[in-house]
């Protein structure tokens, strides 16, 4: 594949706008420079399957350290300071970091400086509860990470963006959580208000902000909750109470 797209880069074509998947089993066939090459093309977006299960365990011995070292492009310094992590978990929470990282300043590097890339990882766990691998989505496009949060959330909710067989009832008919009653609007509504307090700012001010910055997505329902707690007060004029068009602009008590 490498070949392949460093051939349509060299002759001047562009790739179509295209979602990459990416599912290597285990970490050997993870490259750095190949994903970051997809996402040097303009509309190209990454979902990879990252093993860091697999990972963690062969990360200590010495001839896999080396394939690690080669397809992360990283250092021993870098390697070592995860291996040193004592509690497995948050060691694999840091091999999603260096993912992110590398691809990152992968990117960088490549002459795209003041690019904003956006991510996002779905986190699966076994019946143990450890983790086994995450689902990370990589994208320039707020679009499409909005779009992609907003899937990730339909099956771990409230934020969590995980879903385990820790626990697991062989009696439920799906993994999805189709329950429409929205209980974390509050907890959202008070991170909004202690961001904005005291603030002017659009409603669609409100909602970038969420989707950056927050684990939660966005519903004006958010807002309707601070207007009914006296939190906010809408300065545009509008056509029905508790409406809240992109443009409006929203008063921070």
């Amino acid at each position: 594949m490498s070949n392949q797209i460093q051939r349509l880069r060299q002759n001047g074509y562009n790739l179509a706008p295209t979602m990459a998947f990416i599912d290597p089993f285990g970490y050997s066939d993870i490259r750095i420079q190949v994903l970051v090459d997809i996402l040097n093309f303009r509309k190209c977006e990454l979902l990879i399957t990252y093993m860091v299960g697999f990972l963690d365990r062969f990360a200590s011995d010495m001839l896999n350290k080396e394939i690690i070292k080669k397809s992360f492009l990283a250092s021993d310094t870098e390697l070592n300071e995860i291996i040193e992590i004592n509690d497995v978990n948050k060691r694999k929470e840091a091999w999603l970091r260096l993912l992110i990282t590398k691809i990152k300043n992968r990117l960088e590097n490549d002459g795209n400086k003041g690019l904003t890339l956006y991510t996002s990882a779905f986190c699966v766990r076994d019946r143990t509860n450890n983790i086994m691998y995450y689902l990370v989505h990589f994208t320039k496009s707020l679009k499409g990470l909005e779009v992609m949060k907003e899937s990730m959330w339909k099956v771990g909710r409230e934020g969590e963006y995980t879903f385990s067989d820790f626990g697991y009832d062989p009696n439920q008919t799906s993994i999805l959580d189709y329950a429409t009653d929205k209980i974390w609007i509050p907890a959202l509504a008070k991170i909004v208000y202690e961001h904005f307090t005291t603030k002017t700012v659009t409603a669609s001010d409100i909602e970038r902000y969420v989707l950056l910055n927050t684990p939660y997505i966005w519903r004006k329902e958010t807002l309707a909750h601070l207007e009914r707690s006296d939190k906010i007060k809408v300065l545009t004029k509008r056509s029905r109470e508790f409406t809240y068009p992109n443009d409006a602009f929203i008063q921070f008590a």
